[in-house]
């Protein structure tokens, strides 16, 4: 089942592995501060199809604070994406999402 809170944690081990991998920034990532939401969520799109089709396991998302709306925005989309296991803020970086695809 996926998450659709961003702050919600999974506690198995094997998320805990992934989201400490995405911390130390050795995750693909993408950075869309500064972008408009529609022209943020295409490219994020593009992006996380890439990402799921080259069977990257977690993706770093890089949204920046300002107003919280990129970030609200891009929550609800990866609501939507049924290949997306599950998503949270980072615990070091602010403006930053993590993300796990469901590969199997």
């Amino acid at each position: 089942m996926k998450d659709t809170s961003p702050l919600m944690k999974d506690t198995s081990s094997e998320n805990e592995s992934l989201f400490l991998f995405a911390e130390m920034g050795a995750a693909p990532k993408i950075d869309l501060h500064g972008m408009f939401v529609e022209q943020a969520l295409q490219e994020l799109d593009q992006f996380l199809h890439h990402a799921f089709i080259e069977k990257d396991q977690i993706v770093t998302i890089i949204h920046g604070c300002g107003t919280g709306a990129l970030q609200k925005a891009v929550h609800t989309h990866l609501s939507t994406i049924p290949f997306v296991r599950e998503y949270r803020l980072s615990e070091r970086s602010l403006g930053v999402t993590q993300v796990i695809f469901a590969l199997s």
